[in-house]
């Protein structure tokens, strides 16, 4: 989708470029009409300023963006960003690109940033995370022709850092069997995330054909809420001998729970958390996690970012599989 120019505006409005320029830095030199007709369709073909000069000549901006459509009170909790975010500033930083970093409430607002983006040509690419189900994403980038990464899942026509979360759960669910748990309970994040759909897909698979009785709820990532399904869990007529959260700020709010039910970690219930941090090796008891760099991953997705505007395409890769840190809770 090719951006609105000065000289667009001037072929629609049937007018001199200089009266646009005119008319939009609200200088004299056009009647009150022309300037209102000029400002009325400038506003429909999405111009706007641009506030980096060099962009003007269709030069490098060397910027790279990433927003963020999350609950800002459990992002404000979660590392696992600022470590990406580091990962990612490790690559850039020597290359002399900055980051530019906006965090939204939902994904109508991430699109909504990316156009704003593109009519100031602010960035050169950005960086996706958190895909969802049919994402609307991707082609919105296409469109815009913004180059973009995405990290987690295959995106068609997006080079993807491909995160195996899939088989990860897996690894989870066989040691919870051979440890002997036979009803063992995920307690998820935002279900509409493409990586918590092969979590939950692979805990369902997993056991299944282990044969073990399960089930899963959903929350808002709040230890709040990791809380709350785990006390609904724990109190029911079949409680779980195992409990697996999407991340340590779940597990800490379900340990919580369950010190508070009575029960003991881990020979009443044991817990895992799918995301590795400092608080699972401070925790009482230290908490069995599945490791993974997000620092590596920020830096990996950074690295395909850059290759793919130098040259113009870019394959997938494969981030570094996690493994499981067997602690005290199992």
């Amino acid at each position: 989708m090719k951006r609105p120019t000065i000289r667009d505006i001037a072929k629609e409005a049937r007018v001199s470029q200089s009266a646009v320029s005119f008319a939009l830095n609200d200088r004299p030199g056009v009647s009150d009409e022309t300037r209102a007709r000029v400002r009325g369709i400038a506003t429909q073909m999405g111009w706007a300023p641009n506030p980096a000069a060099r962009a003007l000549t269709g030069a490098s901006t060397s910027s790279i963006g990433l927003v963020i459509a999350r609950p800002r009170k459990s992002l404000s909790t979660e590392k696992f960003y600022f470590q990406l975010i580091c990962g990612i500033e490790s690559i850039l930083s020597p290359q002399n690109f900055t980051l530019a970093l906006q965090i939204v409430d939902t994904i109508e607002a991430e699109k909504q940033v990316y156009h704003q983006w593109w009519t100031q040509r602010r960035v050169d690419g950005v960086i996706l995370t958190d895909l969802r189900n049919q994402d609307p994403r991707p082609a919105h980038l296409q469109t815009l022709s913004i180059p973009a990464v995405a990290i987690g899942q295959h995106v068609p026509g997006c080079p993807s850092l491909l995160a195996d979360d899939y088989g990860a759960v897996r690894s989870v669910v066989e040691y919870l069997h051979q440890q002997g748990h036979k009803n063992i309970a995920y307690v998820a994040g935002i279900m509409g995330l493409e990586y918590s759909l092969a979590r939950a897909s692979a805990f369902e698979v997993s056991c299944g054909e282990a044969g073990i009785e399960t089930r899963a709820l959903s929350t808002d990532y709040t230890e709040e809420s990791g809380q709350v399904v785990t006390r609904h869990m724990i109190t029911s007529a079949d409680p779980p001998t195992a409990i697996v959260y999407d991340n340590e700020i779940l597990a800490l709010g379900g340990m919580s729970a369950i010190e508070q039910e009575g029960l003991r970690i881990p020979q009443d219930i044991a817990v895992v958390s799918l995301e590795d941090a400092p608080l699972c090796k401070v925790a009482n008891p230290t908490i069995t996690a599945l490791n993974r760099d997000p620092i590596e991953m920020g830096a990996m997705a950074a690295t395909m970012l850059l290759e793919y505007l130098e040259r113009g395409s870019a394959g997938n890769v494969h981030a570094p599989s996690p493994q499981l840190v067997v602690r005290d809770s199992t």
